[in-house]
C-alpha cells in the first residue's frame, strides 16, 4: 500500500475520530510512532489499521472502507485532475481509472500497486467494474464511486455484493447514473 493512501486514511480517521484517536489507532494496530512517507508499505499495515479501527469504533471494516473511499475523492481528484478530461463525469472517471490514473501511479510511484480494474461500459448510464486485488478492498471502490457522484452532482446507484468478494481477490461493482428528477413549477 502506498504512503499516499495511508496518509489519506490518517486524514479520514482524524476527521471522523480526532487527532488523538490516530495515535491510539496506530498503537492498537501495532504501528506506534509510524510516520508514512511517499513510498510503498506492506499491505499488512492498512489491514492492521482497518482491523484496529473496526475494534475501536465498532464499525465494520467494509463500512469504514466505503466511507474512506468516499472521503478520499477530493484528494484523489486533486492529485490526478490533470489526467481527467473536463467533460468527464462519474462513469467516465470510473471507466478510465485503470488506464489513466492507475497507469500513471504505476509509472510515477515506485512500489505502488493499485488494484487492477477492468471496466465494461454497458450503456451511457451503466459501467461494470471488475475489481481484482489481493487486498480485497473493493468497498473502497464502492465509496469512490459514491464520492465521485457527489462531486459531479450525480445520483449514482452502486450495486455490490460483498459476501461474494470474501475469499476471492475480485468482484464486480455496477455503477448506474440515474437521471435527476426535476420539479416543474
Amino acid at each position: 500500500m502506498h504512503g499516499r493512501i495511508l496518509w489519506q486514511f490518517r486524514d479520514f480517521f482524524q476527521a471522523r475520530h480526532s487527532t488523538v484517536a490516530w495515535g491510539t489507532l496506530l498503537k492498537a494496530a501495532g504501528l506506534e510512532d509510524r510516520v508514512y512517507l511517499a513510498q510503498a508499505y506492506p499491505d499488512t499495515e492498512i489491514l492492521s489499521l482497518l482491523q484496529a479501527a473496526e475494534k475501536m469504533t465498532g464499525i465494520p471494516a467494509s463500512v469504514l472502507l466505503q466511507d474512506f473511499g468516499e472521503f478520499s475523492v477530493p484528494a484523489l481528484l486533486g492529485m490526478y485532475s490533470y489526467l481527467i478530461k473536463p467533460e468527464w463525469r462519474t462513469l467516465d472517471v470510473i471507466e478510465h481509472a485503470e488506464k489513466v490514473a492507475h497507469g500513471a501511479v504505476r509509472q510515477q510511484q515506485v512500489g505502488a500497486a493499485p488494484p487492477f480494474l477492468r471496466v465494461r461500459r454497458v450503456n451511457s448510464h451503466t459501467v461494470i467494474l471488475a475489481y481484482n486485488s489481493p487486498r480485497k478492498m473493493c468497498a473502497f471502490a464502492v465509496g469512490v464511486g459514491m464520492g465521485l457522484g457527489k462531486h459531479f452532482g450525480e445520483d449514482i446507484l452502486v450495486q455490490h455484493n460483498p459476501p461474494i468478494c470474501l475469499g476471492s481477490n475480485g468482484c464486480e461493482i455496477t455503477y448506474t447514473s440515474r437521471p435527476k428528477k426535476t420539479r416543474v413549477l
